[in-house]
């Protein structure tokens, strides 16, 4: 169990260390739409981008799951 638990923590610091980046650093927007089905079925898109929902003062969590689980 110790082993496993090395080697997890290892790649874990050797991800982070060649990591493109680094907390505090400055990246490009990230635009994405938004769909929400109205009650016939049709979509509509909104489309939002990352600096916009922060200077709102938004909470922002990126969590990145399998299509197979959406």
């Amino acid at each position: 169990m110790k082993k496993i638990l090395s080697l997890i923590l290892f790649v874990l610091i050797v991800s982070s260390v060649f990591a493109l980046y680094h907390p505090g650093d400055i990246v490009s927007d990230v635009v994405f739409e938004d769909i929400v089905w109205d009650s016939d079925g049709n979509p509509s898109f909104t489309e939002h981008s990352l600096a916009d929902l922060v200077e709102e003062g938004k909470a922002i969590v990126i969590y990145f799951f399998e299509i197979s689980y959406s």
